[in-house]
């Protein structure tokens, strides 16, 4: 079991992110307490990673075509 815990941790020269990592046989020592700044300063890369949103509007009913006269699709 993995227990992950994200805190605001301000950073000084005797709290950094070697100091954030957990030590416990129990977690994975990959795996920081501080949550870095993610870089989404450009326009492109802004929009790479927006949310979209999909309304019913977007869909598009399926229409399956048949060879043939009078088959029915079961």
């Amino acid at each position: 079991m993995i227990i992950i815990i994200i805190a605001s941790v301000p950073m000084s020269s005797t709290n950094n992110v070697e100091s954030a990592i957990s030590t416990d046989n129990n977690q994975n020592p990959s795996l920081t307490s501080i949550r870095p700044r993610r870089l989404r300063r450009t326009p492109a890369l802004r929009r790479m990673v927006r949310e979209n949103h999909l309304t019913v509007d977007d869909l598009i009913y399926p229409l399956f075509v048949m060879t043939g006269e009078g088959q029915n699709f079961q």
